[in-house]
């Protein structure tokens, strides 16, 4: 049987630009163009975080949420960055994180 993955409390990318941190989602600037919003495994309910992570949760949201978008894109846009050759990438990190366009 697998072990489950160590939980993500926090991101930290040190080579992009931390713009805000949230409850459970830390947003960073890529680019002029182009954001990377990190979903972490804290859970928050009513406004509190709860001290214990959930390990792969903000893979699995980051998934969903992914998976939504692209299939209701031709419906209504929406922020995701359909365009990015950054998915491909083996970083870590992109299995929590999705790159969005900035609004403008």
């Amino acid at each position: 049987m697998k072990s489950a993955p160590a939980a993500l409390y926090q991101s930290e990318l040190t080579s992009l630009t931390l713009l805000t941190r949230g409850k459970v989602r830390d947003i960073y600037a890529v680019d002029d163009e182009q954001l990377l919003i990190v979903a972490t495994d804290q859970l928050s309910a009513f406004d509190v975080i709860l001290t214990d992570p959930i390990p792969g949760k903000g893979a699995v949201l980051t998934e969903l949420s992914a998976f939504w978008f692209g299939r209701t894109g031709h419906i209504i846009h929406n922020h995701l960055d359909r365009k990015s050759t950054r998915l491909n990438s083996s970083h870590l990190v992109i299995s929590y994180a999705v790159f969005c366009l900035k609004k403008k």
